[in-house]
């Protein structure tokens, strides 16, 4: 009977260190998995990136920081032909927002600011290396600044986060 509890105790460790490695390795397996999709988001904006350089009909906007954010940064690709406007998440370096506000994507057009709608650094989209904007006519400068969820129907300026020219 002691020799039987003495293999069972022993048996019963064995298990836990077991358990223990098993939820280990999980853990391990969880960051690889992490990292994998993370470097497949970046490969896939680096791409999307290089087939944009090399069309005629996208032009790229490298917004840089401003006042507000002099460390940010951000591309905006825009079609010449369809008017279309994407958004970089993998180029994208831009301060984390708080849980009231969001980035929105202005288009100056005549010395006025158009919106060209709202984004997060972690919304659903973040997940995509790019996302369609809305589209503008013409432009001649982009910008983004931080507003309240929803988006303003004008831009705070003392928000503005980066800027470029066309």
């Amino acid at each position: 009977l002691i020799v039987s509890t003495a293999a069972l105790f022993i048996t019963y460790n064995k298990l836990n260190d077991a358990h223990d490695q098993i939820a280990s390795l999980n853990l391990d397996k969880q960051k690889f998995a992490g990292v994998v999709s993370k470097l497949e988001f970046d490969n896939a904006g680096l791409k999307n990136m290089a087939d944009m350089a090399e069309s005629k009909e996208w032009a790229t906007i490298r917004m840089a920081g401003q006042p507000f954010s002099p460390q940010s940064k951000m591309n905006v690709y825009w079609n010449k032909k369809d008017k279309s406007v994407l958004i970089n998440y993998a180029a994208m370096d831009l301060p984390a927002t708080d849980t009231q506000h969001e980035y929105q994507l202005w288009a100056m057009v005549d010395g006025k600011p158009v919106s060209l709608g709202v984004f997060g650094k972690t919304d659903s989209a973040a997940n995509e290396a790019l996302r369609k904007m809305q589209t503008i006519q013409n432009a001649q400068a982009f910008a983004v600044t931080v507003e309240p969820i929803g988006g303003s129907v004008n831009p705070t300026m003392e928000k503005l986060t980066v800027m470029g020219g066309v």
